[in-house]
């Protein structure tokens, strides 16, 4: 009994021992997290885009719906700044503008696809759905393809600075 008793002693002392050695350490910290990336809702509808007017360099995320009545397909270029538009460069050799950024899976009518990429700020792009109807004209040459210009700020540079010129304007 004794020695039981001793034993449970011995537990009680490491165990106290142990803890108050324990909070004598820095707690770990964790890293923090990236940012979360911009998103950019786009709908296609039946042979045009709606998207917002301005897109976000860096990291960027694509909401895709086709609200249409026949299934369409996103494909992201990123364009040379040579000057000739991704349409002009369809019409002349019916290739795309470049090798793809991003190339969607078929969206039938109300399906909705998420993918992400980097864009290069003052970068140039262009979305197009590039599907051949059933008359063999690709959803492109009816108007399906839109050029855009990433914005040089990320979006939360520009809330930021929004925040402190209207804070540094109260003040004065």
């Amino acid at each position: 009994m004794r020695q039981r008793a001793v034993w449970l002693l011995a537990v009680v002392a490491a165990g106290i021992l142990s803890t108050s050695c324990a909070s004598t350490q820095e707690p770990v910290r964790a890293s923090p997290l990236p940012p979360r990336p911009a998103s950019v809702r786009v709908t296609m509808a039946d042979f045009y885009f709606v998207y917002p007017n301005r897109v976000p360099a860096g990291r960027v995320v694509f909401d895709v719906t086709n609200a249409g009545e026949v299934p369409h397909r996103l494909s992201l270029f990123r364009l040379p700044d040579d000057g000739i538009s991704a349409a002009d460069h369809l019409r002349t050799t019916a290739e795309p503008p470049a090798v793809p950024l991003q190339n969607m899976t078929i969206l039938q009518p109300e399906d909705e696809g998420t993918f992400a990429v980097d864009l290069v700020p003052n970068g140039r792009y262009v979305m197009a759905s590039l599907l051949v109807g059933p008359d063999g004209v690709n959803d492109a040459e009816r108007g399906m393809i839109v050029e855009f210009r990433t914005r040089s700020q990320p979006w939360a540079w520009l809330l930021l600075a929004d925040l402190l010129v209207s804070r540094n304007s109260s003040m004065a």
